[in-house]
């Protein structure tokens, strides 16, 4: 798709952009609900989110009137990074008239530098709005519909020594030895992660009572990983002056790797097609607190939309914040312990969270996934990603383990009606 050039551009400070909608896209960008959205609207959402971030807008977004937004504040892009850099130079900046009609993007050029319109027009050939709807890019090769309406549990454990977690909790080897006690209860299919040759014995001789297909653990050289590569960077961020500092998010970037790493492998999984199930799932190694001394089985709950990654809401949405609040705050919106998809959708959100790890580096910005998480789905990035979420919760919120207990309460409503209809089969017979 060939963008089109009208009019003229006004040299302006600070950057201002005047972003003029259909009432449709004006719509979906304000009343959207991350948690509540239709896969329609999620595209619609990402569409404009898409046209800020081209034009390395952070938006702080207002209504105008019904048909128009006005965009306000600087943000380096990393796809236009040196367009403003010339512009930052020049102690000019760009005022721009935009408008979408028919997914074409719309905007005025003139009165500025032939270099920097010479940019702007390369940078533009990157932009296709039709690149962010669904039924372009589903990976069709990984699609699940006729699996097994079960769950694949995959997780990792690297060992991380002793490190405080928050002011007053210290974990090591041995908490999570303890809490990976009921991965031996666990009657689903586990794939399991690990540099440790002791870890990886524990797991395989508590689950050793499965048959065999339903464990496999997979020892991998975590210097290996998209993650743990990213450590330099990651280190080099959290020594900058003023950083916040949050024990150990913003501090041991092995812990962050850690975090990033579980998008990593989920991503092995599915390339390598390590699954037979229609439903994925990340588990945190240390996720069952409670010890479970009788065998669960964890399903997908009947209200899961296939199209969604589902994860727990532990705190209220904010969608005005920005990166920076967010990590200087440690704010949280979703928990990263437990979150399930199916693998084509899996995939692409995978795609887009490691792009938007990238981005924020790129930044000089980095926490856990939970911060990532949020700066992706808040409305002041150009963080993007191309699958919505569903989120559960309780009413009041801070249940981190929600998720599990509605998969295994699903699990339990199936083996009640089982054992009915099984009664009522003998009833009949007798």
């Amino acid at each position: 798709m060939d963008l089109k050039y009208k009019g003229n551009i006004k040299v302006a400070s600070p950057i201002q952009v005047y972003l003029e909608c259909t009432e449709e896209f004006w719509q979906y960008s304000f009343n959207y609900q991350a948690d509540s959205c239709t896969m329609q609207e999620h595209e619609m959402f990402c569409q404009t989110r898409y046209i800020t971030a081209w034009l390395a807008i952070r938006p702080r977004w207002r209504a105008t009137n019904q048909n128009s937004l006005i965009i306000c504040g600087l943000e380096r892009s990393m796809f236009i990074s040196d367009i403003l850099t010339d512009l930052n130079k020049k102690k000019n900046t760009i005022f721009a008239l935009v408008t979408i009609t028919h997914n074409t993007l719309n905007y005025q050029e003139g009165d500025i530098k032939n270099e920097v319109l010479k940019r702007i027009s390369t940078v533009s050939s990157l932009f296709n709005i039709d690149n962010l709807k669904l039924s372009n890019i589903t990976k069709s090769e990984y699609i699940s519909d006729n699996l097994p309406n079960e769950i694949t549990i995959v997780t990792a454990y690297f060992d991380l020594g002793t490190f405080k977690k928050g002011k007053f909790l210290t974990f090591n080897t041995d908490t999570y030895k303890e809490w990976m006690k009921s991965y031996g209860m666990l009657n689903n299919t586990v794939i399991m992660f690990t540099d440790s040759q002791d870890i990886a014995d524990l797991i395989q001789k508590s689950r050793k009572h499965f048959t065999e297909h339903m464990t496999r653990v997979i020892q991998i050289d975590r210097n290996s990983l998209w993650a743990f590569k990213l450590a330099p960077k990651i280190r080099n961020i959290f020594k900058q002056p003023g950083y916040p500092v949050f024990s150990p998010n913003t501090i041991n970037e092995n812990y962050s790797c850690v975090m990033h790493a579980k998008y990593d492998l989920l991503e092995k999984v599915i390339k390598d097609r390590l699954y037979d199930t229609k439903y994925l799932a990340w588990v945190d190694i240390g996720y069952f607190r409670n010890h479970y001394d009788q065998p669960f089985k964890l399903l997908p709950p009947n209200t899961v939309k296939d199209d969604h990654i589902s994860f727990v809401q532990v705190h209220e949405f904010h969608p005005w914040l920005t990166h920076r609040e967010i990590i200087s705050g440690n704010c949280e919106w979703i928990a990263g312990g437990f979150f399930m998809g199916r693998p084509e959708y899996l995939l692409i959100f995978i795609e887009d969270y490691k792009t938007a790890v990238l981005q924020l580096i790129e930044q000089k910005w980095m926490s856990t996934d939970q911060q990532v998480l949020y700066s992706i789905f808040a409305h002041t990035t150009e963080l993007i990603s191309r699958i919505p979420l569903q989120t559960h919760a309780r009413w009041y919120f801070k249940d981190w383990f929600y998720l599990e207990k509605i998969c295994r309460e699903e699990w339990e409503k199936k083996v009640r009606s089982n054992f009915l209809n099984l009664i009522k089969i003998l009833h009949y017979l007798l």
